[in-house]
């Protein structure tokens, strides 16, 4: 009995992740999601590592986007926390039905242990999505934080989606700064 129990709950969830891969949305990169995540940080220039957990989201209303993103974390040698948070507008389209470039601008909130700071940041890339499921996104992202280092930020990502849920990495490098996530990705209907 426990075995033929077994094999339903297996063949059950077989039967739901196919099904979900083919209803995945069509085509085009969703701009309306919210999603959480967890975050490593490489911090080179420090000699120390870091982790901690992030939370956005976005609404997409016609070819424009409203974004919020907030990360919170500390380092592990140091025990210096770092916490960011950004909220900004874009506009993505033109290159057809499964890929998007995208450029938006954000007011930016950061704070590095003592030192804290606000100011902006501009950012163009690309999603593509070459097969239904997945999506790959690119984008490089200046920032001018104050007393917080101006940098140039370079982000990658890869996000397989089951029906309406994305499971994605992401790497960003900027100077001696590279950060790794992990994140849940929910999108709507």
């Amino acid at each position: 009995m426990a075995t033929r129990l077994r094999c339903g709950i297996v063949a059950a969830a077989l039967a739901w992740g196919i099904g979900a891969a083919g209803a995945t949305r069509a085509d085009e990169p969703p701009w309306t999601y919210v999603e959480a995540g967890y975050s490593d940080i490489d911090l080179d220039r420090l000699g120390d590592d870091g982790h901690g957990w992030l939370a956005g989201g976005s609404l997409g209303i016609f070819n424009f986007h409203v974004f919020g993103r907030y990360a919170d974390g500390s380092t592990d040698d140091l025990d210096v926390d770092v916490r960011r948070w950004a909220v900004g507008l874009g506009w993505h389209g033109l290159l057809g039905p499964r890929a998007d470039l995208f450029g938006d601008v954000a007011y930016v909130d950061a704070e590095f242990g003592p030192v804290s700071d606000s100011g902006h940041f501009a950012r163009a890339g690309v999603r593509f999505r070459p097969i239904e499921p997945f999506e790959l996104g690119a984008n490089a992202r200046w920032e001018d934080l104050g007393d917080l280092d101006d940098d140039v930020v370079y982000e990658g990502s890869a996000i397989l989606y089951l029906w309406r849920v994305g499971i994605g990495l992401g790497y960003e490098t900027a100077d001696d700064i590279d950060t790794y996530s992990g994140f849940l990705r929910l999108t709507p209907p």
